[in-house]
């Protein structure tokens, strides 16, 4: 089976991260198109082998087409910057809250639309409170720096629009609808669950970080674990398949309770990219398509970006994109190698978390294989204990202690782990390399690319990235 039969669409997104690559770097929109098309047209020469084989040219053309004119697209809504209003006085949502330096501020929703504002000394919003704001918007202050925080690109993928200096900040109604049971949700689980078993539902149903379990998952390389992402998304979507699978029009149930938790959930690039990925598969199969995790990776992505281009900037957005490519890439190896699947993920996020925080530790490599199967246990087993609890019940606290041995238990090993590999590996240049020749064989042989071309491309892509990152951290 060809690329451009088993996977069109890597070829595509080949093409927008090229584009929107260049853009990035300071080049025009109508270039960075070119070079998106000219990625496409690159990788589908390569992958093909003998092209254009008998009937491969109109759709080889039709996704170059769909390519260029993509790129094109969200290239030019990178760059362009957003019409501000000059003056503002409106009733807003506050849709984000939280801690920004030594202040707060607060993503509100307005009928001109989405604005940061930064919060008065003292003055905390809840999700779903609305406000009556007055003030004059600005934009982000954006970074030229390839390695400091960038405001304009962390705000922007959240769809805002610029900051609101605000002179009036006025409450007027509490949350109401969806917003305020989700905060009820929030509420019971601080109220009626211990820690640290409370820490993990919130993290799971709500999207929220408890400030002590996220320290201690990144000292145990498994911040992961307490992102909602496809890990997450999956259990949910495969509970719901086996309670569901004699019930009528499954899956429109499926997709309901699909996208429910993904917004119960908050929301984030990680989830959208899980929820995006897992309805193509449930659409594919009610087509009665084959589903091919990795080409409904590539769909998902496809379709996020062309919705909010500025998800390609979102650190979570990227990690989750490229482990999902990896284990889904890699899934053929032979059984006793699956378990490679973790250590090959670690290696291929490390440049990205590396580079965007300083270190990631050794350990993540071994308290990962744990991870991933103990998790999955672990939250539908809590979930389903911590009902009664939420419901109330007296006594029901007391289900909750199992949930509570063994999250203790994790951690004692996981510590134990940190403590035999206590090393921290920096960003380098070789890691770098590393990472980018191991996706890039990866994801050509998920598209049926040969095996010698999918190795000279991993390497050609790999002394590629090792001279640029030379070249940054030179400059840097």
């Amino acid at each position: 089976m060809s690329l451009l039969a088993r996977a069109p669409a890597f070829a595509v997104l080949c093409g927008w991260i090229g584009a929107l690559s260049a853009v990035r770097l300071g080049v025009s929109p109508i270039a960075a198109a070119a070079a998106g098309g000219l990625c496409t047209a690159a990788v589908l020469l390569w992958g093909e082998g003998a092209f254009p084989a008998p009937g491969s040219l109109p759709p080889a053309v039709l996704i170059l087409l769909v390519s260029f004119l993509g790129s094109w697209w969200v290239a030019a809504r990178l760059v362009q910057a957003p019409e501000l209003p000059r003056r503002l006085d409106e009733t807003g949502r506050v849709l984000l809250e939280r801690s920004w330096g030594s202040s707060r501020v607060a993503l509100m929703g307005f009928p001109s639309g989405r604005f940061l504002v930064a919060l008065p000394w003292g003055t905390g919003a809840m999700e779903g409170q609305m406000y009556r704001v007055r003030g004059g918007p600005r934009p982000f202050r954006s970074s030229d720096s390839l390695r400091g925080f960038d405001e304009e690109a962390y705000w922007r993928c959240r769809g805002a629009q610029g900051v609101l200096d605000a002179a009036l900040l006025e409450f007027r109604s509490p949350p109401s609808g969806w917003v305020a049971w989700r905060n009820g949700v929030r509420s019971a689980l601080l109220l009626n669950l211990p820690s640290p078993v409370r820490g993990y539902l919130l993290a799971a149903w709500l999207g929220r970080r408890d400030p002590d379990l996220a320290r201690q998952h990144a000292r145990w390389g498994t911040s992961h674990i307490l992102a909602v992402s496809g890990f997450h998304v999956a259990l949910v979507v495969g509970i719901l398949h086996l309670l569901l699978r004699r019930v009528p029009g499954r899956l429109l149930w499926e997709s309901l309770f699909l996208w429910g938790y993904v917004l119960l959930a908050g929301a984030a690039a990680s989830a959208l990219r899980a929820g995006a990925m897992i309805q193509v598969v449930l659409l594919g199969g009610a087509l009665g398509r084959p589903s091919r995790a990795f080409h409904s990776l590539c769909v998902a992505a496809l379709l996020l970006l062309a919705l909010n281009p500025w998800l390609f900037t979102d650190l979570g957005f990227r990690l989750s994109v490229l482990s999902v490519l990896v284990l889904s890439s890699w899934s053929g190896l032979p059984r006793p190698f699956l378990p490679l699947a973790g250590p090959l993920v670690w290696l291929v996020t490390a440049p990205l978390v590396t580079w965007a925080f300083g270190t990631v530790p050794v350990a993540g490599l071994a308290v990962n294989l744990l991870a991933l199967p103990f998790f999955a246990l672990f939250f539908p087993l809590v979930s389903l204990l911590s009902l009664p609890a939420l419901a109330g019940l007296p006594g029901s606290a007391l289900l909750a202690f199992p949930g509570e041995l063994m999250a203790e238990a994790f951690a004692l090993v996981a510590d134990g782990i940190c403590r035999i590999l206590p090393w921290q590996v920096p960003f380098s240049p070789l890691l770098a390399s590393l990472a980018a020749g191991a996706a890039a064989f990866g994801a050509l042989r998920a598209s049926s690319c040969s095996v010698p071309r999918a190795i000279l491309a991993a390497l050609g892509l790999a002394g590629g990235v090792l001279a640029w990152s030379v070249r940054v951290l030179a400059g840097v």
